[in-house]
């Protein structure tokens, strides 16, 4: 059917041009850190995008978080 969210571009939407131009420039900027800081610093620091994404999961998406991921995000951020 016409209309259907299926049909359309997610080319075409504002917010998923803005978040691909946010996710960019952050990776860009995030590849350009490392002239500034020591790389063992930043990598460690780049965890916390693990535990921001099963938050946003829960919290925003709805979805479930299971033992293992929670086990694995933990893993993650202290190893």
């Amino acid at each position: 059917h016409v209309g259907d969210v299926g049909d359309r571009s997610p080319i075409g939407s504002i917010i998923w041009l803005l978040g691909t131009f946010i996710f960019v420039s952050g990776s860009l900027l995030n590849f350009a850190s490392y002239a500034f800081a020591a790389q063992s610093m930043l990598a460690s620091l780049e965890s916390v995008q693990f535990v921001t994404n099963l938050l946003f999961g829960k919290f925003l998406l709805g979805a479930q978080v299971t033992r293992a991921m929670f086990g694995g995000t933990f893993l993650t951020v202290v190893g």
